[in-house]
């Protein structure tokens, strides 16, 4: 934690030398003047901060709180501070190298919501640059990364199977039956008496 000088610049700069935080000269109100006013930048692990909202990831966070006689304190600081986050290697390849996807992300305590930060690329330090800010007041900050949205893959769709042709069983057909051929009724031969004469 860093004491605030009221008529210098003042640089604070977390022990990894990702961030940095630099309060300009003359920034400290005016009911603050000569009074201890200091200023420390804690960094934390982006799984342990509240979730993001959808589409979005978080690949790094800190805190940054101002002490007013060793009493943590909400300033509202007179002229806007310089918010640093030097990106590394590997944020870049979470954003697809695409720096427009990169942003700076506040922790509004008020509707326990993340708000974005109007937010400046620089491509200085090498090799991946940094994430500048300007804001008057300090919070819980995190770089986001935006994601596109995720395209539902459709379902395999299962082939109806063609219906099975119906293959008409073969009716047989019994060979008709032949009515027997009548016999021929021969006449019996009827024998005719002779005539008997009668007497002369």
């Amino acid at each position: 934690q860093e004491q605030v000088q009221p008529n210098a610049e003042t640089k604070i700069t977390t022990p990894d030398q990702q961030v940095n935080v630099t309060v300009p000269a003359m920034a400290l109100p005016t009911e603050l003047q000569g009074q201890r006013v200091e200023i420390a930048v804690k960094n934390i692990q982006a799984q342990t901060v509240p979730p993001p909202p959808p589409g979005v990831a978080l690949v790094g966070a800190i805190e940054v709180t101002s002490f007013v006689n060793g009493v943590a304190t909400q300033v509202a600081y007179q002229q806007d501070v310089t918010l640093t986050f030097v990106l590394t290697p590997d944020n870049l390849a979470v954003a697809g190298g695409d720096t427009s996807k990169l942003a700076i992300l506040r922790f509004n305590t008020a509707t326990s919501t993340w708000d974005t930060v109007p937010t400046t690329y620089s491509p200085t330090p090498p090799p991946a640059g940094s994430l500048v800010a300007m804001l008057n007041n300090f919070s819980l900050f995190a770089i986001a990364v935006r994601q596109p949205a995720a395209t539902p893959t459709p379902a395999p769709r299962t082939p109806t199977p063609s219906p099975t042709p119906r293959v008409p069983t073969p009716t047989t057909v019994p060979p008709p039956t032949l009515a027997p051929s009548p016999t021929p009724r021969v006449p019996t031969p009827t024998t005719v008496p002779p005539p008997t004469l009668a007497p002369s």
